[in-house]
């Protein structure tokens, strides 16, 4: 008789799970990171780096490549959290340190994920009108889009519409060449950075808060137990194992999608510094369509990247901030049963917190939209300064979590917490100081 070695084994002794190949995983867990840092790059954020550009031409480019690794870091925080405590920010907060710190941190949360849909369907409605679609259509139909895929009960699907719309943002790539820029110049600006000057630092300060968006760190960390990457394995060798590599995958990912909406931040601001005079307005959308008028040769063709470009940016981060409020209300009420299948009916009547505050938060940013066309531009700074006004509280809760509240292997070293406690408060002291200044 012929005795096969694993009979030989101890019937307690696991065998070890055969993975698939390492690109197959790596293509399984890409897309948080890209996804929320293409939504980083919503409709205000380009109309930032557009106006950086029209007021100080090639000047504050500089700042953008080194705001790149700042946006990493504070994303990174969340890969460590999410990863190896298996639950978003105001779940970990809950559990730690009681429903009175998750609600600290979930209220400023939710204003600024009502805020952001707001804003970003207002821009929709002002790029769509363009094409004489009425503002009632257009909010109708963001609203269908985005409760439709709540309702799929499918993060992938959520996540894969998402990065289809983000990444139609790579559109200002090609402009920024058509725009034809003067090396000289952009070399020359580059040296320069004029901090005293006019509404300069003003300027920095818009762009510093353009990056570190709370919703974007808070949606991440929720992601990524969504997406079912933060599984907790029995068997400690095999869970330290994932844990490495999952971390590792997410890093690149993450890493990727900084450089990449920071490029597109640049290639913004280029494309349009590059043909109108410096210390011109943007403003707002409409007047873009004019400068890329001139840098396409066709009003068509400028209203079609506009569209694009613009519509992509503000869906993207539409799906991520209505998805970020309803997780973070989940959390903080100490719910959040993870259902991603059966009929409507089950998924709702097993997450009732989550579909009726995303219910709840389409309606407001509807009924506030249609309500307030006539002061959306001035919505819009509002609700960019409560982003800024309410960043640290939840930045700092994150370097904390990420500094004690994690196992060791993965915590915040010594030599890395401070110094990204300094960045991480500068970054902070700088949006306030522009919030109360201005």
């Amino acid at each position: 008789m012929v005795v096969h070695c694993e009979q030989l084994l101890p019937t307690t002794q696991k065998v070890r799970r055969q993975k698939p190949a390492f690109w197959r995983r790596a293509l399984a867990t890409f897309g948080p990171g890209l996804m929320v840092c293409l939504a980083d790059t919503d409709g205000g954020g380009l109309v930032t780096a557009a106006q950086s550009g029209a007021e100080w031409r090639y000047k504050l480019v500089g700042l953008q490549l080194m705001l790149t690794p700042v946006l990493y870091c504070a994303q990174e925080l969340t890969l460590r959290i999410g990863l190896s405590r298996g639950m978003g920010l105001a779940a970990v907060l809950r559990k730690d340190f009681g429903s009175m710190a998750a609600w600290f941190v979930a209220a400023p949360l939710l204003l600024t994920c009502v805020g952001a849909v707001v804003s970003e369907m207002s821009m929709i409605m002002e790029v769509l009108a363009w094409w004489g679609v009425p503002c009632f259509v257009t909010n109708a139909v963001v609203s269908l889009i985005l409760l439709s895929l709540s309702l799929s009960g499918s993060h992938e699907v959520s996540e894969k519409v998402g990065l289809a719309m983000g990444l139609c943002q790579v559109t200002f790539f090609a402009t920024m060449f058509i725009a034809g820029p003067e090396t000289h110049d952009v070399i020359a600006d580059l040296q320069a950075f004029p901090i005293g000057e006019g509404n300069f630092s003003a300027m920095v300060t818009a762009n510093i808060g353009a990056v570190i968006m709370p919703w974007m760190l808070a949606y991440q960390q929720s992601s990524l137990v969504h997406k079912g990457l933060a599984k907790l394995d029995n068997d400690e060798d095999d869970a330290c194992e994932d844990l490495e590599e999952t971390l590792m995958l997410q890093r690149l990912d993450t890493a990727f999608g900084s450089i990449l909406t920071q490029g597109v931040m640049i290639a913004m601001l280029i494309s349009v510094a590059a043909v109108v005079p410096a210390g011109s307005k943007v403003g707002h959308v409409s007047k873009l369509c004019v400068i890329f008028t001139s840098i396409l040769g066709s009003e068509l063709g400028a209203r079609i990247v506009l569209s694009f470009g613009i519509v992509g940016a503000c869906m993207v981060a539409a799906i991520v901030v209505s998805n970020c409020a309803a997780w973070t209300i989940e959390e903080a009420l100490g719910q959040g049963e993870l259902v991603h299948s059966g009929s409507i009916r089950a998924m709702v009547a097993a997450r009732p917190a989550f579909y009726a505050s995303y219910l709840s938060m389409l309606v407001f940013a509807f009924v506030s939209t249609m309500a307030m066309q006539s002061i959306i531009v001035k919505l819009n700074i509002f609700i960019e300064a409560l982003n800024g006004f309410l960043m640290p509280p939840v930045i700092f809760a994150l370097w904390y979590v990420a500094c004690y509240n994690i196992p060791e292997k993965v915590r915040l070293g010594l030599w890395t917490r401070w110094p990204l406690f300094v960045v991480f408060l500068l970054c902070s002291a700088l949006c306030l100081c522009s919030i109360f200044s201005g």
